[in-house]
């Protein structure tokens, strides 16, 4: 994001990975609550220039309504997704000190 100096942000670009899919948009696997993943998330190509006074920002959720389906929660379970399973854990660790897992 392109954060201008009276703190509009503008979104230059941005990714979609459903964890289940890091490894195979074939072949899915489980998230185990508590484990911790590396990805590498696909943002696409942005260009800009950011002029003075402006800052960078990047932004991370556990979902966009708008352009992902939904992940199943303790409130709309799905199969194969039992209640209790899909809430993001925030991980602070001193190597990764802001991490999803």
């Amino acid at each position: 994001m392109d954060v201008f100096p009276d703190g509009y942000a503008r979104n230059l670009t941005d990714g979609i990975l459903r964890l289940r899919y890091r490894n195979s948009l074939e072949r899915p696997e489980p998230v185990r609550p508590g484990d911790v993943y590396e990805i590498t998330l696909d943002a696409g190509i942005a260009s800009n220039a950011f002029l003075k006074g402006h800052r960078i920002r990047v932004e991370i959720s556990s979902s966009t309504s708008r352009a992902s389906i939904a992940i199943p929660t303790p409130a709309a379970p799905s199969p194969g997704n039992p209640p209790g399973e899909g809430q993001p854990n925030r991980l602070h660790d001193a190597n990764i000190p802001r991490a999803w897992c």
